[in-house]
């Protein structure tokens, strides 16, 4: 096994010099600069074109030595578009996981059947959704058919002791209700749960004059709800606001709860100003709930942050791209409650070659580039 790994590693790097032309790729590295020097990651992908299939190795490396050894291919069978991928743990010389993904077209209809298979030592981090016992083994098959405007989904798993049903979901989109106004409908069922959410969306909503109207999302789940309104300025951009609620009830027993209150734990607003600029600030009236609701790098007793990215052309060719960031705490000796700043810059130096700096207040400050080819 382990010389199987270095042929297949010494491939990947080298490749046959007979057939160099037909390799293309990319190099990606990144290291610390602050508070000390050291070494991060580097990655290595490499794909071979050949009689209409890629193949890709990607090769990784980081402070503990060689530790990514993935393969992918693609390409088409018939009707069938083909892709698929297996990965290998260099550290342990051994096999981690695999999958295989059909996509197929017929009469209007896609088939979009994937399936997926980890060792019982690399279950994915969401295994005990799908068995009650850790696995020798996972294996999930995931089948979505399309129709417009009807999407559903279902998966299925095994957990070595065979076949059974996880989880559905169908969702129909763009249907006509009047005046212009379309909605959009999902549900989805699980096993374990029974329902899992029901999410309504109206589109082009409440025009007011001059292209401006609002589209409107609710998802309700067992736990709480969510509602999401998004103002529509035609020719403007577009802003986004979120509002984060809970339902706080009353009460002992199933058949005797009582609605007490609507609890607001925040809110995020997402405004796009032009091209790749836009501006979001998120709010959590307690920074514990803010897991709840999405995955937010608050850190101690932070609770806001307020982000800018934009974007330009360079000298060079490409497009240069920056994202401030000011996140602010409850703490009471910071000025202005300013916690710390973030900056992030990437910048083309050449069509096939960009490097970005990465910044913060902590005095923190990393360097990476990609290298095309």
């Amino acid at each position: 096994m382990k010389r199987a790994l270095a042929i297949l590693a010494a491939l990947s790097v080298f490749g046959c010099l007979g057939m160099a032309q037909m390799f293309t790729g990319s190099w990606s590295a990144s290291m610390v600069i602050l508070p000390s020097v050291s070494f991060t990651s580097t990655t290595l992908v490499l794909t071979y074109d050949m009689a209409g299939w890629a193949i890709t190795s990607t090769t990784g490396y980081t402070s503990s030595g060689y530790t990514q050894q993935d393969f992918s291919v693609s390409g088409t069978l018939g009707a069938l578009a083909i892709t698929g991928g297996m990965e290998f743990d260099p550290t342990a010389v051994a096999y981690e996981s695999a999958w295989v993904e059909a996509v197929l077209d017929f009469a209007g209809v896609n088939f979009d059947l994937t399936i997926t298979h980890w060792d019982g030592a690399y279950l994915p981090s969401n295994w005990s959704d799908y068995c009650e016992q850790t696995p020798s083994a996972l294996m999930v098959y995931d089948l979505v058919v399309t129709a417009d405007p009807v999407m559903a989904g279902i998966t299925f798993a095994d957990c070595c002791t065979g076949i059974v049903f996880h989880d559905l979901w169908v969702s129909l989109s763009g249907l006509s209700l009047c005046c212009g106004v379309t909605y959009d409908f999902e549900f989805a069922f699980n096993k374990v749960d029974g329902f899992d959410y029901v999410k309504f969306s109206l589109n082009d909503v409440f025009p007011i004059c001059c292209g401006i109207s609002f589209d409107i999302d609710v998802t309700f789940t067992v736990d709480g709800k969510t509602v999401a309104v998004t103002p529509k300025f035609a020719g403007y951009g577009e802003a986004c606001f979120e509002l984060y609620a809970d339902l706080e009830t009353e009460g002992g027993t199933n058949t005797d709860l009582f609605l007490d209150m609507i609890r607001i734990d925040g809110w995020r607003l997402y405004c796009e100003l032009a091209d790749c600029n836009w501006l979001e600030i998120v709010t959590f009236l307690s920074e514990e709930k803010a897991p709840d609701y999405g995955i937010y790098d608050f850190e101690d007793d932070e609770f806001e942050y307020i982000k800018l990215h934009f974007c330009g052309p360079t000298c060079c060719g490409g497009t240069y791209a920056v994202e401030l960031a000011v996140y602010f705490t409850e703490a009471s000796n910071h000025l202005f409650g300013i916690s710390r700043i973030g900056a992030d810059l990437t910048w083309p130096i050449a069509d096939n070659f960009s490097v970005t700096v990465e910044f913060d207040s902590n005095n923190n400050l990393s360097l990476s580039w990609t290298f095309t080819f």
